[in-house]
C-alpha cells in the first residue's frame, strides 16, 4: 500500500528496504506487526467485497481493482493516494467537501508506484484542475474525501474524528501520558483487545528508539501490542496502557500511557512524533491484506495550515473571486445598469461582506465604482451614473470579504446609453412567389439558398447571434453564426429558422424566428426499401429504388439527409449532419441504389429520407425510413495483458469480443536466445476450455533460469456471420508474464542469535535459499506466514555474503546479508 509517510524528516517518514528481486526499493509500514505485501492481491480501496463486511461509516464507491488506499493528514490539510498502479500515468481528481459542498479540489497525475499527494512537497498543490476553488482546505473531522480517476472509476474516505490533546509526562516514574479525544462514530478499543481491538492507534515513532534503548522499535502504539495471536511475540523494553471513556456512538476521551526503563528511554519517547490514528475499514482478514483502509493520522506536533510554499492560501486568507452569472446594459445617457447573483463563499473562508462594482473607460484612465454592502437578496443590482454618454466602458464585479476584494467578474463592452434590445433579422437573395413559398435549393454550394442573420443596428461587434434549424429552442449553446465570417446557412426543405442575440453585456434578448416554405415538387421521390447495420463499426446501408436515367425527366443524383431516430417526418425531423449526395450509378441494369453512411454513433437509433435530382433540381424528400442503429465492428479481442504470480490458474478472457459466434485460444511458442547464445521454446501449456470465450491455464513454475522466458503469448481467433450466412474470422493476442514473488529482507543480519527476517506475497512459500549461485548448495528453508518468513542466523556466512532465493514458484532473486 505504498509508503506510510509520518514525521517530518526522511528518516521518520519511511524505512527502505533493498527489493530481492533487485526492483525499486520495497515501502515497509513502521508497524510493530509484519504487513502482507499486497502486489497481485484484489480488493484494496473500499470494494464491493470489502464492504460486505465493513461498518456503514465506509464510503461506498467504486474503486479500480485494487491495491490502493487513501490516507489523510489533517494538520497539514494534505491527502495522499498510495497503491493505485492500475492508475499509474492517469489523471485523478482530489476533491475535499464538507455538508456536501466543495472545499477543496486538485488534479495530478498518478505516479508509477501508485502514488499521489496532495499539499506535500513532491506533490500537487490545492487549487489545480477545472473548476477547482483557490484555496487549500483546512481539513476537519468529518470531512469527506473522493478520488475520481480517468477512467471513471472513483474511491473514497472522510477525516476520522480522532485526536491527541496533550502529553503528561511523569519523570519520577519513567512514564509518558497521551490524551485526546475522539468523535461521534470512530470505532474505540473495547475491553478486550484481542476480540474488539477497534479501528484507531494512538503511536509514537522516533527511530533513535530503536538504537542504543531498551525499547528497540522505531514505532510503538497502543492498542498494537495487544496479544495477538498473530504476532504473539512481546514487546521491548517498555509497557504501553491504554483507558476510553464514553461510547462509540456519542464519542469520549482516551489516556494511553507509557512506561519505560529509565529517563533515557523517556526523553527519546518524548522526542518523538505522536499521532492519532483511525480508520474506516478492514478487507476481508482471509485475504491477508493490510487493515487501515481510509486512513486519517492526526499529527499532535505538526502546526495546522497550507504549509507548502506557492500554493493557495488557507481558508481565512482566501480571497472570493467575483460572481459567476452577471450582466449590464445601458440605462440611458451616461448610465449603466448592473445585475449579478449573490456569490456564494468556499466553505471555510471568509464569509462575502459586499461587492464592488466598478465602471473603466476603454482607455483605462477613468473610473466610476461603488461600494456596496451583500443584502439578504439572491440578486444584486446596482446603477453607475456620471459616466460620458454613449461611450463604452468595461464593468467590473469584485466580492469583498475579510480576507480582501477577490479577483473581479469582467464585462468587457458596454455602451452608456439606452439599452438596445439584442436581436437580429434573417435575410436572403432569395425572393418567394406569390405565395410566400420559395424555390427549392438547386445545388449543394453554399449561397445557392443562403440565409444571414444581421444584427440590429448599434449593438457592439462581440455580440453574439446562436440559431437553430431543427425546430429547437436555441440557447447560447447552440451553432453561433458570426456575421461576415459564417457561410450563410442553408435551407433544404421547410425550416423555421429560430435564433436569439447575447450581447457584449451578457444580456440576452428575445427569441426570434421565420419559416422558410419550400414550394412542393411534383418529381416522385425515392423509396427507401431497405436500412441496415453493416459489419462496419458506426455505419448503415441505405437502400432505395433506382429512377430512370434517361427520358424527358432523368434523374442524375440523390441526396441522403439523416435525422434522428425519434423524428417523425421530414418536416419536423431532427436532421444529423449535412445531407450526402450520391451519384447516379452507371450500370444501366441496376434497380436498386444502395449508400453506406458511415460516422455514425453505435447504439444510436437513426432514420434517413433520399431525394432525387431531376436535371437541377430535387425532388422532395421521401418519407423517413425506419429506425435503425449502427452496431460495433465484428472483433475479437482477448483482454488486457497480465502478470501473474507462478503456479496459480490464470483466466484468459474473451468475453469483450463482438459479434462472435465461436472461440478458438492457441498458445504461440516463440523461440528465445538465451545469453549463451543457445536457443529454446517456451513449453507448451494445457488450455482448458480453448473453445469457450474464458479458457484457462496453469502457469507454470519455473524450473531453471532457461525453462521459458517469463512471458507467454495466446492467440484468440473469433468466428462472425456474415448477413448472408457467410462467415469470417476476426484473431487479437495476449500475453501472460511472470508477476515475481515480492520476496523482500528487512533484517538482513545472519550471525549466531540473530534472525533473519523479512516479507512474501505468497502466503505459505516455501523459500530456499542457496549459496554460491542459482544452484549452489540450499543452506535454508523458510516459510511465509501471515506475509513474513524467519530464518535463524548462524556465522557461516554464504558465498559472496548473499543468498539467492527460491520459491514454489520459481527463481525470486537475490538478498544481500551483513555478518
Amino acid at each position: 500500500m505504498g509508503a506510510h509517510r509520518l514525521g517530518k524528516d526522511e528518516a521518520r517518514t519511511r524505512d527502505v528496504a533493498p527489493s530481492a528481486e533487485g526492483g525499486p526499493p520495497r515501502r515497509h509500514w513502521p508497524r510493530e506487526r509484519p504487513r502482507a505485501t499486497i502486489a497481485g492481491v484484489v480488493a484494496l480501496g473500499l470494494t464491493a467485497a470489502t464492504l460486505s463486511a465493513v461498518p456503514a461509516i465506509a464510503i461506498n464507491s467504486n474503486p479500480p481493482t485494487g491495491p490502493g488506499n487513501i490516507e489523510i493528514f489533517p494538520m497539514r490539510d494534505m491527502v495522499a493516494i498510495e497503491g493505485y498502479t492500475e492508475q499509474a500515468g492517469r489523471t485523478a481528481t482530489i476533491t475535499a467537501t464538507r455538508g456536501g459542498a466543495v472545499i477543496g479540489k486538485t488534479t495530478g497525475t498518478v505516479g508509477a508506484d501508485g502514488f499521489l499527494e496532495a499539499n506535500h512537497p513532491g506533490g500537487v498543490c490545492w487549487g489545480v484542475g477545472t473548476g477547482a476553488p483557490q484555496v487549500t482546505p483546512d481539513l476537519q473531522a468529518g470531512d469527506e474525501i473522493r478520488v475520481d480517476f480517468a477512467d471513471g472509476s472513483w474511491d473514497g474516505s472522510k477525516v476520522v474524528d480522532i485526536e491527541a490533546t496533550g502529553v503528561v509526562l511523569d519523570e519520577a516514574n519513567h512514564r509518558l501520558t497521551i490524551n485526546g479525544r475522539y468523535g461521534p462514530g470512530v470505532d474505540m478499543p473495547g475491553t478486550d483487545l484481542v476480540a474488539d481491538p477497534g479501528k484507531v492507534g494512538i503511536e509514537i515513532v522516533n527511530p533513535d528508539m530503536r538504537n542504543g534503548s531498551a525499547i528497540g522499535e522505531r514505532a510503538i502504539g497502543w492498542p498494537g501490542h495487544a496479544p495477538d495471536p498473530l504476532d504473539p511475540e512481546p514487546p521491548g523494553g517498555y509497557t504501553v496502557d491504554g483507558t476510553v471513556t464514553g461510547s462509540d456512538a456519542a464519542g469520549g476521551t482516551f489516556a494511553v500511557t507509557y512506561g519505560f526503563q529509565n529517563a533515557a528511554d523517556l526523553e527519546l519517547a518524548n522526542a518523538g512524533s505522536i499521532t492519532a490514528l483511525g480508520w474506516l475499514a478492514e478487507p476481508d482478514p482471509a485475504l491477508g491484506l493490510e487493515a487501515q483502509l481510509g486512513l486519517t493520522l492526526n499529527e499532535f506536533y505538526e502546526f495546522g495550515g497550507p504549509g507548502m510554499g506557492g500554493c493557495p492560501a488557507g481558508p481565512q486568507l482566501t480571497r472570493t473571486s467575483g460572481p459567476e452569472v452577471y450582466s449590464a446594459l445601458g440605462a440611458g445617457a451616461g448610465s449603466i445598469t448592473v445585475n449579478w447573483d449573490d456569490v456564494a463563499a468556499t466553505p471555510g473562508t471568509p464569509a462575502v461582506t459586499g461587492y464592488t462594482v466598478r465602471a473603466v473607460s476603454a482607455d483605462g484612465v477613468d473610473e466610476v465604482g461603488k461600494r456596496l454592502p451583500n443584502t439578504t437578496a439572491t440578486k444584486e443590482t446596482t446603477t453607475l451614473s456620471g459616466l460620458v454618454a454613449g461611450d463604452i466602458y468595461s464593468i467590473e464585479v469584485a466580492s469583498k470579504s475579510a480576507a480582501g476584494e477577490g479577483t473581479p467578474s469582467v464585462i468587457s463592452r458596454v455602451r452608456a446609453a439606452e439599452h438596445i434590445v439584442p436581436t437580429a433579422t434573417a435575410t436572403t437573395l432569395r425572393r418567394p412567389n406569390a405565395d410566400g413559398k420559395y424555390a427549392p435549393l438547386l445545388t449543394n454550394v453554399n449561397g445557392d439558398f443562403g440565409v444571414h442573420l444581421d444584427p440590429v443596428p448599434g449593438l457592439t461587434p462581440t455580440a453574439e447571434i446562436h440559431y437553430t434549424t431543427d425546430g429547437s429552442t436555441p440557447t447560447i449553446t447552440s451553432p453561433t453564426f458570426v456575421p461576415g465570417v459564417s457561410s450563410s446557412i442553408q435551407i433544404r426543405q421547410d425550416t423555421t429558422l429560430r435564433w436569439i442575440v447575447k450581447d457584449s453585456g451578457n444580456i440576452v434578448g428575445p427569441q426570434s424566428e421565420k419559416l422558410f416554405d419550400i414550394i412542393e415538387s411534383s418529381n416522385p421521390a425515392p423509396v427507401i426499401s431497405k436500412v441496415a447495420a453493416t459489419p462496419v463499426s458506426g455505419a448503415v446501408d441505405v437502400t432505395w429504388n433506382k429512377l430512370a436515367a434517361d427520358g424527358e425527366n432523368p434523374v442524375n443524383a440523390y441526396r441522403v439527409q439523416v435525422y434522428t431516430g425519434s423524428s417523425v417526418d421530414v418536416a419536423t425531423g431532427v436532421r444529423v449532419g449535412d445531407p450526402v449526395n450520391v451519384a447516379q450509378p452507371a450500370d444501366a441494369t441496376a434497380t436498386e441504389v444502395v449508400r453506406r453512411m458511415v460516422g455514425l454513433t453505435n447504439g444510436t437509433a437513426y432514420k434517413f429520407s433520399v431525394a432525387a435530382r431531376y436535371g437541377t433540381v430535387f425532388s422532395d424528400e421521401s418519407a423517413l425510413s425506419e429506425a435503425v442503429a449502427p452496431e460495433a465492428a465484428a472483433a475479437a479481442n482477448a483482454g488486457p495483458d497480465q502478470t501473474v504470480l507462478r503456479g496459480r490458474i490464470v483466466t484468459l478472457d474473451g468475453n469483450g469480443s463482438t459479434k462472435a459466434s465461436t472461440y478458438q485460444w492457441t498458445q504461440i511458442r516463440p523461440k528465445v536466445t538465451n545469453a549463451n547464445g543457445t536457443t529454446y521454446q517456451d513449453p507448451l501449456l494445457t488450455i482448458t476450455g480453448a473453445t469457450s470465450a474464458k479458457p484457462t491455464f496453469r502457469f507454470p513454475v519455473k524450473s531453471s533460469v532457461r525453462s521459458d522466458d517469463d512471458s507467454f503469448q495466446f492467440r484468440l481467433t473469433t468466428t462472425h456471420l456474415n448477413a448472408d450466412g457467410t462467415t469470417f474470422n476476426r484473431s487479437d493476442l495476449v500475453d501472460v508474464s511472470q508477476r515475481p514473488d515480492a520476496v523482500a529482507a528487512t533484517r538482513t543480519r545472519w550471525r549466531a542469535g540473530d534472525n533473519l527476517t523479512g516479507t512474501g506475497s505468497q502466503e505459505g512459500a516455501r523459500l530456499a535459499f542457496h549459496s554460491g549461485s542459482h544452484t549452489g548448495p540450499q543452506v535454508a528453508v523458510a516459510i511465509v506466514t501471515n506475509g513474513a518468513w524467519s530464518l535463524p542466523g548462524t556465522n557461516a556466512q554464504p558465498t559472496g555474503g548473499k543468498f539467492y532465493v527460491w520459491s514454489d514458484h520459481g527463481y525470486v532473486g537475490e538478498i544481500t546479508v551483513t555478518p
